[in-house]
């Protein structure tokens, strides 16, 4: 072994070691280690950065502008939402997730989708009473297999189509990969909706602060700015978007209160919503329909009116003429001016 030779791989291995510590940034261990190969004459100074001019730098760059672009749009989160309702039991879900993020991790970077479908596989996990981790580690599988498929769908798969131009002259294409990544993922697909049972069940990350303080539903003011997309939209419409999730209790419109508001109730510039949900759903529907957090501003007297509503639990009897009945079917909110909690 020659001396260059020993200095790389002991560069390379230090290089390891500082991933495995995990103390420092893995950007800056790669720096260093480009550095410390420079200063050793493993890399010559006018080639170091020769990486950066490679094509498949730019490719994985705009894959990535892409998968933020899509990501931002919530696009893909509310379709998938509307899929969830359809899927009951947690096999039907894990699979129904793992399939989505698969096969958008062949057009997308999987760590793109992967942001795109954690929100609502843990909220799904909750909902089901399921531990997310369960439904975490299928999706991290699916994201990987479904790479596979195409040749954007993972940085190796550009790498060695780079590579493959340099040696032969021709780069793969696109879908060159999936005539063996297609069948992998499927087969990977099924055995991911019902092998998830495999995996530990009473594992819990660390609760939240919402959690530790048991923080649930609690009454918060958005108002819709000039840019919101929800003007226009009626009540049931800002209510249907969360599933259930978010109650509009009041809307404030100028100097008048509108309790309970129908669910047919059209929204303006300026309007006031006084709802009620969980932090995670207040984020949500800001950054989803374009509203604005009330702020430090206290709302008036006049503003509110005279707040005379009441929690109440009741309990529906056997003989009860409510049962077998929804809350839309007895228009609970529309003729009793009541808010199913």
């Amino acid at each position: 072994m020659t001396v260059l030779q020993f200095e790389a791989v002991a560069i390379t291995v230090a290089m390891l070691g500082l991933f495995i510590w995990d103390r420092w940034r893995y950007d800056l261990v790669a720096c260093l280690a480009l550095l410390a190969a420079m200063a050793f004459g493993v890399v010559p100074f006018k080639h170091a950065f020769d990486g950066f001019a490679n094509p498949v730098v730019i490719i994985i760059g705009s894959v990535l502008i892409v998968s933020r672009a899509i990501a931002r749009s919530h696009i893909l989160d509310d379709s998938v939402r509307r899929l969830m309702r359809h899927a009951t039991t947690p096999s039907l879900q894990i699979g129904l997730l793992s399939t989505c993020v698969a096969f958008l991790s062949a057009v997308i970077k999987n760590v793109g989708t992967l942001g795109i479908f954690l929100p609502i596989a843990i909220q799904t996990a909750r909902k089901s009473g399921m531990s997310p981790s369960s439904y975490l580690m299928p999706l991290s599988f699916a994201s990987l297999i479904g790479g596979t498929m195409t040749l954007i769908g993972t940085s190796p798969n550009i790498l060695v189509s780079g590579i493959r131009e340099q040696a032969t002259g021709a780069p793969y294409q696109m879908f060159d990969f999936l005539p063996v990544g297609l069948p992998l993922t499927l087969a990977s697909l099924v055995f991911l909706t019902f092998g998830w049972r495999l995996l530990p069940r009473d594992r819990v990350g660390k609760p939240t602060d919402d959690e530790k303080f048991n923080v649930g539903r609690f009454t918060t003011e958005l108002v819709l700015p000039e840019e919101s997309q929800s003007i226009g939209r009626t009540v049931g419409d800002i209510e249907n978007a969360e599933e259930g999730d978010l109650i509009i209790t009041r809307v404030v419109r100028g100097a008048n209160t509108h309790h309970i508001p129908s669910r047919n109730w059209r929204l303006m510039q300026g309007d006031i919503l006084v709802v009620q949900a969980s932090p995670e759903v207040v984020k949500s529907i800001v950054a989803k329909q374009g509203l604005q957090l009330a702020g430090k501003r206290v709302l008036t007297d006049e503003e509110l009116g005279e707040d005379d509503m009441t929690t109440i639990e009741c309990v529906v009897q056997p003989d009860s003429i409510l049962v077998g009945e929804s809350a839309e079917s007895i228009r609970l909110r529309g003729r009793y001016e009541i808010n199913l909690l």
